[in-house]
C-alpha cells in the first residue's frame, strides 16, 4: 500500500495493514520533522527556567495594612548584620547581641497588651549531652545565654518558636540566622499588642550558642523551667542565603501538624527533604534535633537553603537578603503561629499517634497536599496500577483488530529500553565524572550550574536515545500490524512501569518519597484517558497534542525538583570535603533527575524522520559544555562578590597552632607549631599547595606519629571526615592556652582507679581522652552516653559563654584496670581555639592569609594543643 493510499484511510482501516509486509521500511503518516527535536529541548530549557523563577520567588512588599510588616523586621535585621560575626563566646556575641536583642524584647513589651502578661527571662545555663552526629562528642557548655519570652494563653500548654543569634567565625550571620530572629521579634510585637489572649501560650526562644553544637537550645529544653508547658516547636534556620524559606522536617509523626500549614499563603515544603536531610548525606543539623530528642517535643522545623554558597562565610550579609524574603517567611510563620496556637491538639497531645507520619509536598507553591503515610500506599498502589493497565485497555480497545500480543510486546520494548539506557546513562555519567576528577576539572559546575546538565543531562539523553534506536533496530517486530504512533503510546507505558517499579519500591521500603513519581504517573493517567475519550489513539499527531499538553504540567513539576535538588546539592559540595569526588555525587544526581523530567519524551524522539540531528544537537551540547568546562575561566569554580551578587567562595579554616607533649613525668618530650588546613573541597589542596609553597603540605598519614587524633587542633569531630594537612611553622603565641594544671589519680576498687583532673578553659576548648590498652572507661562526669571515635579516643568539647563566668574546668574519669594500676594507662589532650585575636597574629601568619585568592573566604584561627601521658 502507498503512502498516498494509507493517507486517505481513517480510524481503524489504517490497521487493516499485510502481517507479512516489513512496515519498518516504509514511511509513516506519524513522523515528525527532526527539527521537532530542537524544538522540544528548548521546550525543556524553557520549562526548567519557570520552575526555578517560581522556587526563588519572593513577594514584593506589601503594604502597611498587613499584619506583618517586613521594613520592621529589616530594621533589626540590619542592627545585628552591623554587630559583625557573633562567635559563641566573644563580646560580640555575649555582650553586643544579646544587649540589643534583650533592649528590643523589653522596648516591645512595655507596648504590650495587660491580657497577655507577658514575662521574660534571661537565662545563663550550663550542661552536657552526647550530640550522636557524624561521627559523634560530647557538648558541654557553661555559662550560654537565652532569651526567652512567654506571651500567656488561655491554656499554659505552649508553642515554642526558636531562632539563634550566633554566628560562626567570619561570618554576620545575617541569614543564619538572625534575619529569622529579626521576624521573631517583629511576631513577638505583633502578637503582643493583640488584645485577644491565644488560646494557648507562645514562647519566644532567643538562643545564643546555636552554632557550637546547638548548645542553647539544650539547655533551654532540659533545664527551663517553661520547658515542660512546650509541646510544639516551629524551628528556624538557614543554609543558605535569602528566597524562601522550606518546610523540610515535620513530627516527628503527628500528621496534624500539617493541617496548619493550610494556613501559609505560600507553601514550600517537600517530605523527600525530610528524608534526604536525615539521611545524614547534608552535613548539617539544627535545634530541632534537641528538641525532638531531648525534649520529646514534635514540630515543622523551616530552613533558606537556597544559594548556599553564602552560608558560614562573610557573604551570609544582609546585602545579599532582600525584604521579599523576610516579608515572605514572616507571613508565613505568623499566620502558621496563630493557628497553632489556636487549634485544640495542644490540649489533647495524648490523643494524637506518634507514629502518624504523613506524606507532604506543595507544587509549584500554589497548592500545598498531605496526607497520612497509610493514605500514601494506598494512592501509590491505585495510581500506580491505573497507569499501567489503562493504556493496555485503551489500546486494546483502539486496534480491535490486532492482537494484543503486539501491544504487551511494544510495551516491553519501551521497559527494556528505559532500564537499559537508565543504566547505561549512569554508567558513563559516572566514568565522566570520574575522569574529570581525575585529570583536574572537579567541580566546574559549581559557579555556573547550567555546566551540570550540559554534561550529564546530554549524556543521560543521548544513552536513552542509543538504548531506545538499538534496541528498536534489534528487538523490535518490523511486521507488526501496529502503526507508529499506537508503537510509541505503547513503549510509553514502558515508562510507566518503570516509575510505577520505583514507586512501589519506595512504598514498601517505609520512604515517603514514592509521591514524586506517583505524581508523573497521575498525569500519565490522565493523559492516556483523554486522549483516548477523544478517540486519538491512532490519530495523526493530534494525540501528540494531548500529551504534550498534560507533561508540561509533569515537566513543571520534575524541573521544580530538579532545580530544587541541585541548588541545594551543588552548594553542599563547597564543604563536603576533599576525600569524596563530588562529580560522583553530581553526576548521579543529574542523570537521575534528568531522567525524571525526559523520560516520557524519549520514546517521542521515535517519532523523527532522521536521527542524525537529535545525535548531532547533543553530541555538541556536551562537547561546548566540556570545552567551556575545561578549557576557559567559565569553568573555574569560584568568585568573589565584584563580579556581581553571586559570590561563590572556595572555603578555608587554617589554624596556627602551638603543640607541646608531655611525658608520664610531666617533662616535655616534644614541641612544635604549625598550620592545620581544612580542606573544605575537592579543590582545596591545590590552593593550599600554591599558598604554602615552596613548603609542601603533609598528610596525615605523614605526621600523626600514634598521637590521639595526631595531635591536631580539632575542636568539632566532623572535622576528621574532612581532609586535613599540616604545615609546619613558628609557634603563636595562644593566650589561655588550655593545661592540666593538677590531677590525682586514685585506687576506688579492685580493678578501678579514679583520675580527677583540672585545667583552665576558654571559649572554646576540646579534650581528646585516649584510653590505652591495658585500660577501659567506665564513668567520667560528662553525659553517660558516650562513643570512641576511634581506638578508645574519646572526644568532648567545651563551649563557655560570657568569659566572666568561665572557670577551671574539673572532671574526672574512672577506669577499669587491665594490667598493673601504675602502667599509663591514659592519654588526655587539651586544645584551645581563639577565634578573636587577630591582633595577636605574628608577622608571618599575617603574610600567609594574604597570599589567599579573592575568590577564597580564609578564616584564620590560633590553636593551642598540650598532650599529657598518666
Amino acid at each position: 500500500m502507498s503512502l498516498k493510499e494509507r493517507k486517505n484511510l481513517k480510524g481503524d482501516d489504517q490497521l487493516q495493514l499485510n502481517p507479512n509486509e516489513n512496515h519498518s521500511k516504509m514511511k509513516s503518516i506519524h513522523q515528525l520533522h527532526s527539527l521537532f527535536f530542537i524544538i522540544g529541548l528548548l521546550y525543556f530549557i524553557f520549562i526548567a527556567n519557570i520552575s526555578k523563577r517560581i522556587i526563588y520567588s519572593t513577594p514584593d512588599l506589601k503594604d502597611s495594612n498587613l499584619p506583618f510588616i517586613g521594613l520592621e523586621a529589616w530594621k533589626d535585621l540590619n542592627a545585628l548584620n552591623d554587630i559583625g560575626p557573633k562567635v559563641s563566646g566573644t563580646p560580640e556575641n555575649e555582650v553586643i547581641a544579646t544587649n540589643y536583642i534583650k533592649k528590643r524584647i523589653e522596648q516591645i513589651l512595655s507596648k504590650s497588651h495587660d491580657v497577655k502578661h507577658p514575662q521574660f527571662d534571661h537565662q545563663i545555663v550550663s550542661g552536657s549531652y552526647f550530640l550522636d552526629f557524624a561521627p559523634g562528642m560530647i557538648a558541654a557548655y557553661r555559662s550560654v545565654q537565652n532569651l526567652v519570652v512567654r506571651l500567656e494563653g488561655e491554656s499554659p500548654n505552649a508553642l515554642l518558636l526558636n531562632c539563634h543569634y550566633d554566628s560562626v567565625i567570619g561570618s554576620p550571620g545575617a541569614n543564619d540566622d538572625i534575619a529569622n530572629c529579626a521576624i521573631m521579634l517583629e511576631i513577638l510585637s505583633i502578637l503582643s499588642n493583640r488584645s485577644i489572649r491565644n488560646r494557648h501560650t507562645i514562647i519566644f526562644l532567643f538562643n545564643g550558642a546555636e552554632e557550637v553544637s546547638l548548645r542553647g537550645s539544650h539547655g533551654f529544653i532540659t533545664q527551663h523551667k517553661w520547658a515542660k508547658d512546650i509541646k510544639v516547636v516551629i524551628n528556624l534556620e538557614a543554609a543558605g542565603s535569602g528566597a524562601k524559606e522550606i518546610l523540610f522536617q515535620s513530627g516527628p509523626g503527628n500528621s496534624w501538624l500539617l493541617n496548619h500549614y493550610h494556613a501559609v499563603k505560600r507553601p514550600f515544603a517537600q517530605v523527600s527533604s525530610e528524608e534526604i536531610f536525615q539521611s545524614g548525606i547534608i552535613p548539617s543539623d539544627t535545634d530541632f534535633r534537641i528538641f525532638r530528642d531531648f525534649g520529646n517535643l514534635v514540630g515543622l522545623d523551616f530552613a533558606h537553603f537556597l544559594k548556599g554558597y553564602r552560608y558560614h562565610t562573610k557573604y551570609d550579609h544582609v546585602k545579599f537578603l532582600t525584604l521579599g524574603c523576610i516579608q515572605r517567611t514572616g507571613e508565613n510563620i505568623l499566620d502558621l503561629s496563630l493557628s497553632i496556637a489556636n487549634g485544640n491538639e495542644l490540649d489533647n497531645m495524648d490523643n494524637f499517634k506518634k507514629d502518624d507520619y504523613a506524606v507532604y509536598f506543595d507544587y509549584l507553591g500554589f497548592v500545598f497536599v498531605h496526607y497520612t503515610k497509610e493514605v500514601g500506599v494506598i494512592l501509590n498502589f491505585l495510581i500506580t496500577l491505573a497507569a499501567i493497565i489503562t493504556p493496555f485497555l485503551t489500546l486494546a480497545k483502539a486496534t480491535v483488530n490486532v492482537h494484543k500480543s503486539h501491544i504487551l510486546s511494544e510495551t516491553f520494548l519501551g521497559l527494556i529500553s528505559i532500564i537499559i539506557g537508565t543504566g547505561v546513562s549512569l554508567l558513563v555519567s559516572y566514568v565522566t565524572g570520574y575522569i574529570l576528577d581525575k585529570i583536574g576539572h572537579s567541580m566546574t559546575w559549581y559557579r555556573n550550574t547550567f555546566i551540570a546538565p550540559g554534561i550529564y543531562s546530554s549524556i543521560t539523553i543521548l544513552m536513552l536515545m542509543l538504548s531506545y534506536d538499538v534496541i528498536d533496530a534489534t528487538l523490535a517486530n518490523k511486521y507488526s500490524p501496529l502503526s507508529l504512533a499506537l508503537k510509541v503510546q505503547a513503549r510509553l507505558n514502558g515508562i510507566n512501569i518503570l516509575w510505577g517499579i520505583l514507586t512501589l519500591g519506595l512504598t514498601v521500603t517505609g520512604l515517603r518519597s514514592g509521591y514524586l513519581f506517583m505524581m508523573i504517573l497521575l498525569i500519565s493517567f490522565i493523559s492516556n484517558i483523554l486522549i483516548y475519550m477523544f478517540g486519538l489513539n491512532n490519530s495523526v499527531n493530534k494525540w501528540l497534542y494531548i500529551l504534550i499538553i498534560c507533561q508540561f504540567f509533569s515537566t513543571l513539576w520534575t524541573t521544580y525538583f530538579y532545580n530544587a535538588v541541585m541548588e541545594m546539592f551543588i552548594p553542599v559540595m563547597g564543604r563536603a570535603g576533599s576525600n569524596n569526588n563530588p562529580e560522583a555525587l553530581i553526576s548521579v544526581m543529574s542523570c537521575v533527575t534528568t531522567l525524571f523530567i525526559v523520560s516520557y519524551f524519549i520514546p517521542l524522539t521515535q517519532l523523527l524522520r532522521g536521527k542524525t540531528l537529535k545525535y548531532l544537537s547533543v553530541i555538541m551540547i556536551f562537547l561546548i559544555t566540556i570545552y567551556l568546562a575545561t578549557s576557559t575561566h567559565i569553568g573555574f569554580p569560584y568568585q568573589d562578590d565584584l563580579n556581581g551578587n553571586n559570590p561563590t567562595p572556595q572555603r578555608h579554616h587554617i589554624l596556627h597552632t602551638a603543640r607541646t607533649f608531655y611525658d608520664i613525668n610531666g617533662n616535655v618530650r616534644h614541641s612544635d607549631g604549625g598550620l592545620l588546613f581544612i580542606e573544605w573541597d575537592r579543590n582545596s589542596l591545590k590552593t593550599i599547595q600554591g599558598v604554602t609553597m615552596p613548603i609542601e603540605p603533609q598528610t596525615l598519614a605523614e605526621m600523626c606519629n600514634n598521637e590521639p587524633l595526631c595531635g591536631l587542633p580539632i575542636v568539632q569531630s566532623r572535622m576528621i571526615m574532612l581532609g586535613l594537612s599540616w604545615v609546619p611553622a613558628s609557634k603563636p603565641k595562644v593566650l589561655n592556652n588550655a593545661k592540666i594544671d593538677s590531677h590525682s589519680k586514685f585506687k576506688v576498687g579492685n580493678d578501678l582507679v579514679k583520675y580527677v583532673f583540672q585545667s583552665n578553659s576558654t571559649s572554646l576548648t576540646a579534650l581528646y581522652i585516649r584510653v590505652r590498652d591495658n585500660a577501659e572507661l567506665k564513668e567520667w562526669s560528662f553525659s553517660n552516653e558516650f562513643r570512641d571515635l576511634s581506638n578508645q579516643t574519646y572526644f568532648v568539647s567545651f563551649a563557655n559563654g560570657l568569659e566572666s563566668e568561665i572557670k577551671p574546668m574539673k572532671f574526672d574519669v574512672t577506669l577499669k584496670v587491665k594490667t598493673k594500676i601504675n602502667e599509663p594507662l591514659i592519654d588526655v589532650i587539651t586544645v584551645t581555639v581563639r577565634s578573636d585575636r587577630e591582633e595577636d597574629f605574628d608577622e608571618e601568619f599575617k603574610q600567609l592569609i594574604k597570599r589567599f585568592p579573592n575568590w577564597t573566604f580564609p578564616v584564620a584561627v590560633i590553636a593551642g594543643v598540650n598532650s599529657y601521658t598518666f
